[in-house]
C-alpha cells in the first residue's frame, strides 16, 4: 500500500509536468509594434557588439605599436653614440631592468585577459615604462653623448 501511495504520487507529477502550462504573454500574439520592438532590440544588440569589436582592434593595434616602439627605442637613441665601458654597462643594466618590467607587464595583461579582467591602459604604462627608460639612458651618458642622445630623439619623433 505504501508502495502504491509513492507510483500514484509520481503518476501525478508526471501528468502535472507534462501539462502544458501558458502564461498570459504566450495567450495573446504578438503585435507588428512588439515586433518591430524586437526587431530594432536584435539591431542595438548587433550595433553594441560590433562597436565593441572595432574598439577592441583599435587597443589591440595601439598596444602593439608601442610594444614595438618600447623594444626599438634604445637602438634609435643610441645610434651613432661610442659608449665607454662604464656606459655600456650602465646602459645594459637600465635596458634589462626596464625589459624585466616590460616582460612582467605583459604577463600581467596576458593572465587579466585569460581571467576576464582589463588592468587598464595597457598602451598608457608602456609609454610611462619607455619614458623612464629613456631617461635612465639619457642620465647614464656623458654630456657630448647626451647631445646625440638628443638629436637621435628629436630625429624619431620622442622628446628627450
Amino acid at each position: 500500500m505504501m508502495q502504491s501511495k509513492y507510483v500514484l504520487g509520481a503518476l501525478i507529477v508526471m501528468i502535472v509536468a507534462a501539462s502544458p502550462v501558458r502564461s498570459d504573454a504566450q495567450k495573446t500574439k504578438p503585435t507588428p509594434a512588439m515586433k518591430e520592438e524586437a526587431k530594432a532590440r536584435k539591431a542595438q544588440v548587433k550595433d553594441a557588439k560590433q562597436d565593441v569589436k572595432v574598439a577592441q582592434k583599435t587597443e589591440d593595434r595601439a598596444e602593439k605599436a608601442a610594444k614595438k616602439e618600447f623594444k626599438e627605442q634604445p637602438k634609435r637613441l643610441m645610434k651613432g653614440i661610442k659608449l665607454s665601458g662604464t656606459e655600456k654597462k650602465q646602459v645594459k643594466d637600465i635596458e634589462k631592468k626596464y625589459g624585466d618590467q616590460f616582460k612582467a607587464l605583459e604577463k600581467d595583461e596576458d593572465r587579466a585577459e585569460k581571467a576576464g579582467q582589463p588592468i587598464g591602459d595597457v598602451t598608457s604604462r608602456i609609454a610611462t615604462l619607455r619614458d623612464q627608460e629613456r631617461s635612465d639612458l639619457r642620465s647614464a651618458l656623458t654630456t657630448a653623448h647626451q647631445t646625440r642622445f638628443d638629436a637621435n630623439a628629436a630625429k624619431s619623433g620622442t622628446k628627450p
